[in-house]
C-alpha cells in the first residue's frame, strides 16, 4: 500500500475543498471573459484581452493588482479542480489593464514550457472563446 500517494490524494481533496468553500469564495463574482484578442507582447509574454459583461457596475475593478481565477481545461489537476467541473482547474492572474468604458480586461501570461495546462490552453485560445473566471 502506498501511504504517500494516499496522503497526497487526501491533501489534494482538502485543498480543493477549501478553494471551493463558501468562505474562501466570499466576495468573488462568477464572470465570463469573451476573448477579443490573444497577442504576444514579448516572446515570453502573452496578453489575453476580452470583454466582461457587467463589470461597469462596480468600482472594484479599478483597484491595482486585482487578481482573477481563470478556469482552464486540465483533466489531471487534483488541486484547484472546480466543483462540478472535474476537468477544469483554476489559475490565478493579475489584471494587467481594465477599461471601464468598454468593459475590457487584459491579463498577461508568462509563456513557459509547452506541457503545462496553461500553455496548452493558451496555444489553442482564440478570439470568440469564452473563459469562465472568478474575480
Amino acid at each position: 500500500m502506498n501511504h504517500s500517494a494516499d496522503r497526497t490524494t487526501q491533501e489534494a481533496r482538502d485543498v480543493t475543498s477549501v478553494l471551493n468553500s463558501r468562505e474562501h469564495r466570499k466576495g468573488l463574482s462568477e464572470l465570463v471573459l469573451d476573448v477579443t484578442s490573444v497577442s504576444r507582447r514579448y516572446p515570453w509574454l502573452a496578453r489575453v484581452t476580452g470583454h466582461v459583461a457587467g463589470i461597469t457596475d462596480t468600482t472594484a475593478w479599478e483597484h491595482p493588482n486585482l487578481a482573477v481565477r481563470l478556469a482552464i481545461p486540465d483533466p489531471g489537476d487534483e488541486i484547484g479542480a472546480l466543483t462540478g467541473q472535474p476537468d477544469m482547474c483554476r489559475r490565478v492572474y493579475t489584471i494587467a489593464e481594465f477599461d471601464r468604458r468598454s468593459s475590457t480586461v487584459a491579463v498577461d501570461i508568462v509563456v513557459h514550457g509547452p506541457d503545462s495546462p496553461m500553455m496548452s490552453w493558451l496555444r489553442d485560445l482564440a478570439p470568440g472563446d469564452r473563459v469562465p473566471f472568478a474575480g
